[in-house]
């Protein structure tokens, strides 16, 4: 422990210079803060806490997080590692924030509120059971199992910041399968137009290459996910990838198929044509969450 609060220290100083206006608006000095409480030395307050982000017992991480934030470092959404957690007065697009026990990657921040993705796909679960509509989003059993069993999981503090958001489901673009109606949920899994808008657009969605099921472009390394825990259908081996397994993940939309739910495969290809709605995929939720 002396030996790494000593190499911190040494970092933080050589980064105590000013920070542009477009940084964070934490500083070396919040870093050192938190070095000394993770040593044991002093105890954070309530206030310091919130504002650095820590809802547990502070560590030498969250001192190099703090860091990174006061240098205006920050780490590319695509590398498929999962980042330092951001401090959540301090979202930027593509940071890694903890919420609720969980790092989650930010997506989008806008009026006070930012849409964040799990940055580790958390268990494996089927869409659905059954035929006809079990591949529309609206009667899924894996909407209801995250906006009751897994909503409620979170404390009513963190349930207070998560946002009921008015869910557009459209049709398949390249199979025209329903995507049925629109719902208001409070967490929810990425559609196919979401995973394009913010992991990369190639212009294959809309200009289908032909007799295409999938689409495989230079985004598939942004869109891989990996899952530390797991190892069920669609996942490769951790072996050959310190991060873990990365897995097949499931999206809301549609398939192909009245029995199909479209996701995305353990190379990150986005398979548009989906996979049998009662077989076992990996669940990545989504929510809007107050800041």
């Amino acid at each position: 422990m002396k030996k790494v609060i000593s190499i911190l220290l040494i970092i933080a100083m050589m980064l105590s210079f000013p920070v542009t206006a477009s940084a964070s608006d934490l500083t070396t000095a919040d870093a050192l803060t938190v070095l000394r409480a993770a040593a044991g030395l002093i105890t954070l307050t309530a206030e310091q806490a919130t504002k650095f982000g820590i809802t547990g017992t502070p560590s030498t991480t969250d001192a190099l997080r703090i860091l990174r934030a006061a240098a205006g470092i920050t780490v590319p959404a695509d590398t498929g590692t999962a980042n330092a957690p951001a401090a959540i007065g301090a979202v930027s697009v593509g940071s890694v924030i903890k919420f609720g026990g969980y790092d989650w990657r930010v997506l989008e921040v806008k009026d006070g509120r930012a849409l964040i993705l799990s940055d580790r796909l958390l268990e494996k679960r089927i869409f659905s059971q059954g035929s006809g509509r079990y591949h529309v989003w609206s009667v899924s059993e894996i909407r209801k199992w995250l906006n009751d069993e897994f909503y409620n999981s979170f404390n009513s503090t963190d349930r207070a910041k998560i946002q009921q958001t008015t869910i557009t489901n459209a049709d398949n673009q390249w199979f025209g399968a329903s995507g049925g109606e629109d719902t208001a949920d409070y967490i929810f899994l990425l559609s196919i137009d979401e995973v394009v808008k913010y992991f990369g657009d190639s212009g294959q969605l809309q200009n289908r290459p032909a007799e295409a099921w999938w689409i495989d472009d230079q985004f598939n390394s942004a869109r891989r996910a990996f899952c530390i825990s797991c190892s069920f259908n669609w996942c490769g081996n951790r072996s050959t990838n310190p991060n873990g397994f990365g897995c097949f993940w499931w999206l809301r939309s549609p398939g192909s198929d009245t029995y199909i739910a479209a996701g995305i495969y353990n190379d990150g290809t986005l398979n548009v044509s989906g996979d049998n709605v009662a077989e076992e995929g990996a669940i990545r939720p989504a929510m809007w969450i107050d800041l």
